[in-house]
């Protein structure tokens, strides 16, 4: 039986924006057309890392690319898998597991609409060249470190990328005891002082 090529139509006909992304050769570059480069860190992991897999599975079919390329793609595959997209109710769950009493979750959980859209992998680099990581966008220049642990949560910022959001609730928990919600402008313009997401029927016992 021949091989199946994939066919381009059932491809995104525009490339993925990569401003807000962090890439191996420069983190405000957007990667030329045609091509999707290795990741560094493993930090675009949403809807960009999907198709760029898309065009991968392409271009490997029509034998465009290396085989190396594609060795270094699947090494980053794993924290593709592990994204995850929260409902409100699933994040309530972890906040309780995490010791945030329910009189407070539907503050935690507007911030991370809010902030992320509920995206555990969620990674925005800024114009200061620093990055907000993981459903609660936790900056790197204060509260994390790449590639190492450090800074006040001493923590990895990879490691508040993933689908498992402990880390970035206990370094959230952080955040919000030394600076309040107030340390995230998008909960002063979303969520101070307005009506919060329902959770009431969550069954989130805080």
């Amino acid at each position: 039986m021949a091989d199946v090529v994939p066919s381009s139509r059932s491809l995104p006909e525009t490339r993925p924006d990569c401003s807000n992304t962090l890439y191996a050769v420069n983190p405000l570059e957007s990667p030329p057309e045609g091509h999707c480069q290795v990741f560094a860190l493993c930090a675009c992991l949403t809807y960009k890392t999907r198709v760029c897999a898309a065009r991968l599975a392409l271009q490997m079919a029509t034998k465009q690319i290396p085989w190396t390329i594609v060795g270094l793609f699947l090494i980053c595959l794993p924290a593709v898998i592990n994204a995850k997209i929260y409902t409100k109710c699933e994040l309530a769950k972890q906040l309780t597991a995490n010791g945030i009493s329910r009189t407070y979750q539907g503050h935690w959980v507007c911030l991370a609409i809010a902030v992320s859209g509920l995206d555990s992998a969620k990674t925005t680099t800024l114009p200061n060249q620093t990055a907000s990581y993981g459903i609660f966008q936790i900056n790197s220049k204060e509260w994390c470190r790449v590639g190492y642990k450090g800074g006040k949560c001493n923590m990895k910022c990879e490691d508040l990328v993933t689908d498992n959001i402990t880390n970035a609730i206990k370094c959230s928990k952080i955040i919000q005891q030394q600076n309040g919600f107030n340390e995230w402008v998008m909960w002063q313009k979303k969520c101070k002082g307005k009506d919060l997401p329902d959770i009431t029927n969550c069954g989130a016992i805080g």
